[in-house]
């Protein structure tokens, strides 16, 4: 049977809840469940989500949603109900009990506060949601920045996306890294932002940025520690999307 994968990585949920094991089992003997990260939106009728893998496609879920009252972004475990033609721009779904909010993570310009942040990165790293494999940083519906990655440490203790600053057609993103703990093992993490939030810093002077053919550019560097890095290798990464004008 084809194996539904998820979560290679851990991401930050409103709701306690954890996906069990079958998710992860080559024996899933339920080929019709399905796993997406999805964005939000608010209908009259309700709550909608659009699938990063297909953001055209409309998911209306048949069942209670009171989780999701206030999400920007969420991961979905469900079925489709019975009957449809799949390549429908709007899809009937049935919810499991392993779906839930994605908490946003936010965005800083005040640096004074992150003398506490470290390099503990290893680097980006493409991550896997359901069936489908996503670039490390990608943006979905033109505003929700994702962001994976690896990190050598006993624990992340907070992350921080410091927006350093604009120019020309880009604005420039730090993400850093707190580790707690002296021992160090490695893990992968999902960040999500959203983008229209930067609008929101006015020291970060977004209205300064140029934009081209009504796009503009995101770049997200991260440094990591000399220890985890080959000999002689660059210990700076960075990954630039494009996204329309915010």
């Amino acid at each position: 049977m084809k194996k539904m994968k998820f979560l290679m990585f851990a991401v930050a949920f409103v709701a306690a809840f954890v996906f069990t094991s079958c998710l992860n089992s080559d024996n899933d003997s339920n080929s019709n469940t399905f796993m997406s990260l999805c964005t939000v939106e608010h209908a009259t009728s309700g709550v909608v989500f659009y699938p990063d893998e297909s953001p055209k496609q409309m998911l209306v879920p048949t069942n209670a949603t009171n989780d999701f009252d206030n999400a920007k972004r969420a991961v979905i475990s469900y079925s489709l109900v019975e009957g449809q033609d799949t390549s429908s721009p709007t899809l009937k779904i049935v919810l499991t009990s392993n779906s839930g909010a994605v908490k946003m993570s936010k965005f800083t310009t005040v640096k004074d506060t992150l003398s506490a942040y470290n390099g503990a990165f290893i680097g980006f790293v493409d991550y896997v949601v359901g069936y489908y494999t996503y670039h490390a940083v990608n943006v979905a519906k033109g505003r929700y920045l994702n962001v994976g990655y690896n990190y050598y440490a006993n624990k992340v203790g907070n992350t921080a996306m410091y927006a350093n600053h604009v120019s020309n057609d880009t604005i420039y993103l730090d993400l850093l890294i707190k580790k707690e703990g002296n021992a160090y093992t490695s893990g992968n993490q999902l960040n999500c932002y959203d983008l229209q939030d930067i609008t929101t810093l006015h020291s970060l002077g977004y209205e300064k940025i140029v934009p081209k053919q009504d796009s503009i550019y995101v770049t997200v560097k991260i440094n990591s520690p000399e220890f985890v890095q080959p000999q002689g290798s660059n210990r700076e990464e960075s990954r630039t999307v494009r996204v329309p004008v915010l």
